[in-house]
């Protein structure tokens, strides 16, 4: 019998190893990350959501307390978004704002958790600063990106090709400010983009700042133009998730127009809060006066895992919506928005490609609840697994009865335009007709026509005023109008031109000329309905 033992290996003679991390990778993490330059700024109030919520578990604050402010300084070239959540730890602060692509944060508690969101302002700032306390410190702590840097060595032409690790430790810097004893129990953490002579208008604008977070970020919907609010968070309230927001707030300052102040160098200072971009009246394209959301349909997914849960608003009218902010059915995680409305775009094209506009003919959100469905990196829409698969599923017949909805509608409104047009077509062939008989012949009864010409003249213009699905479909039924009227005009000119007697009234043509100019300034000028009813009364009056 034989036995064995095992040999430890010789100690190897080969030096410890490390693999090389190049600095290409933070373009990737930057400027390849987001493409639209407005998502930096959402990922820091994602943040900043995310600190308040850890002040609010821990009792720091109340459940009803969160603010963010985002100031946007032309005065100092910065933009900053400052929050009253639980902040770093002094002694935790540069490891965890210099670490790439690592969070302590629980997926399933926080919306943001993969560590790589607070790198996005590199690609728009020279320097990017973290200033943060933690309730519990007495001194707060600065840490500084030089992005100059960084971009240089993310540039093929100019870097070193730095290790990762390296170039960090070089770049990121942190000092300290020991506080007042005033500001002993504060906790904050504000994000200063200084020197922002790369950052695109959209990011500096702030009307275009605030109409991006107005759909984005957690915010809370306008009380004073929004009147559904108490019913969607009861609804939201009983999957066990009510929706959680916070104060966000937009401040610009900017040196004042000394022409209209008399002071050289004064500064402007407005502030305004964010709210949802949702009210009570909304406007179709094609319609002059707005409609009401009359109320809210609330749905959530039948399986009992409460998976998800939405609301779509009740609107009276179907057509496609002015107000881009606000139309189209959104996807929400952790009420915020996961990309704009390509989501339910592309799932209401899966019946028929061009059935996606028809999201836009309605506003409301799908709130995801599973922490299987995960958003991706980007957050343009969900990674790709069998959850994800399986809420879209869910999903499709619901947009699927709106699209039979809007489809009906539609199809009705063809049917309306069809007619239009044979009527249209069938005048000038009318008109055409009497006006190319030699003189003398009879052409049959001139005022029978004219007043058929009236008639389809009102109806289009009363549909013209009704809602119109696009912008198409008002140039065409504008442009049956404008032939109904020239042709009526044509006909109008003929029988001015008669002194003969087929003229049926004992009006005198001049008479007859005064009265086609009243009915024709009349039509141009005044609402299609009182125009009929004034026309009918003077008539009447007239005994004609």
């Amino acid at each position: 019998m034989t036995s064995e033992t095992s040999t430890p290996p010789a100690a190897s003679s080969e030096p410890s190893r490390r693999a090389h991390i190049g600095p290409y990778v933070l373009e990737s993490l930057t400027t390849g990350m987001y493409g639209e330059p407005r998502h930096t700024i959402r990922e820091y109030v994602q943040n900043a959501f995310d600190a308040i919520e850890t002040a609010r578990d821990s009792g720091t604050l109340q459940k009803d307390e969160g603010l963010v402010v985002i100031t946007v300084d032309r005065t100092k070239n910065s933009i900053s978004i400052r929050d009253n959540g639980s902040g770093i730890r002094s002694e935790n602060a540069w490891s965890t704002l210099s670490a790439i692509g690592a969070s302590a944060k629980e997926r399933s508690e926080r919306a943001g958790f993969r560590g790589i969101g607070r790198l996005a302002g590199l690609a728009y700032c020279n320097t990017l600063k973290f200033i943060t306390k933690h309730r519990s410190d007495v001194r707060e702590t600065t840490v500084t990106f030089d992005c100059v840097r960084l971009r240089k060595e993310m540039d093929p032409a100019e870097s070193t090709q730095t290790d990762i690790q390296t170039l960090l430790t070089d770049t990121v810097k942190d000092m300290y400010r020991t506080t007042s004893e005033s500001e002993r129990t504060s906790h904050y953490t504000e994000v200063v983009l200084e020197g922002i002579d790369l950052a695109p208008d959209e990011m500096k604008d702030v009307d275009k700042l605030s109409s991006y977070l107005s759909q984005t970020a957690p915010v809370k919907f306008y009380p004073k133009l929004w009147s559904h609010e108490q019913k969607i968070e009861n609804f939201a309230a009983e999957f066990g998730k009510p929706i959680k927001t916070i104060e966000l707030f937009i401040r610009q300052k900017d040196f004042a127009d000394p022409s209209k102040t008399g002071v050289d160098d004064e500064i402007a200072d407005n502030e305004f809060q964010i709210f949802k971009p949702y009210r009570n009246h909304h406007t179709p394209k094609g319609k002059r006066e707005a409609v009401e959301v009359s109320g809210v349909t609330l749905l959530a997914d039948t399986s009992g895992e409460n998976k998800w849960w939405g609301w779509i608003g009740d609107m009276p009218t179907v057509a496609t919506l002015n107000d881009t902010d606000a139309a189209g059915l959104r996807v929400r995680s952790k009420n915020i928005q996961i990309d704009g409305t390509d989501i339910m775009e592309r799932l209401f094209a899966e019946s028929r490609v061009s059935y996606a506009r028809f999201n836009k003919w309605f506003i409301g959100e799908f709130h995801i609840l599973s922490d299987d469905v995960v958003p991706n990196a980007r957050r343009d829409s969900f990674e790709e697994n069998d959850a994800w698969r399986g809420i879209q599923e869910e999903f499709v017949p619901i947009l699927q009865d709106l699209t039979k909805r809007t489809y009906k509608a539609s199809k009705v409104r063809n049917e309306r335009y069809k007619r239009f047009k044979r009527s249209a077509d069938a005048i000038t062939e009318a008109v055409e007709k009497r006006l190319t008989l030699p003189a003398g012949v009879d052409g049959g009864n001139d005022a029978a026509l004219l007043l058929h010409i009236d008639e389809i003249y009102l109806e289009i213009s009363a549909e013209i005023s009704k809602d119109i699905t696009n912008d198409e479909d008002t140039r065409a039924l504008k442009l049956m109008l404008a032939a109904v009227n020239e042709n009526r005009r044509r006909l109008q000119r003929q029988l001015a031109a008669k002194v003969d007697a087929d003229v049926v009234s004992e009006r005198t043509g001049t008479e007859e000329r005064i009265l086609r100019v009243v009915w024709s300034v009349m039509q141009e000028m005044i609402d299609p309905v009182l125009y009929k009813e004034a026309r009918r009364e003077i008539e009447r009056r007239l005994a004609i």
